[in-house]
């Protein structure tokens, strides 16, 4: 019996004390956003073509100068080679 009361006394102040401390909880009061200006102020469009035309500018540029042209390739044969062993 005393180990029974014992549990039972437990059991029922840990769940009055979550009602209890559930009940004093401060609720979150969600507000509208009101907001008329926009949050990205700058034109992104814009904005990219140009950091793209300065990565264009910075990359591999054409060699000008003295270039000396290759003559043509040799033909290649479609003949079949005979080989004796």
């Amino acid at each position: 019996m005393n180990k029974f009361f014992k549990y039972f006394s437990l059991t029922t102040f840990l769940i009055l004390s979550f009602i209890l401390l559930n009940g004093c909880q401060n609720g979150k009061v969600f507000k509208d956003f009101k907001h008329n200006t926009p949050l990205i102020k700058e034109d992104i469009q814009k904005k990219g073509s140009t950091e793209i035309e300065k990565t264009v500018k910075m990359g591999p540029q054409p060699i000008e100068g003295d270039i000396v042209k290759l003559g043509k390739r040799k033909q290649i044969s479609s003949e079949n080679q005979k080989t004796i062993f």
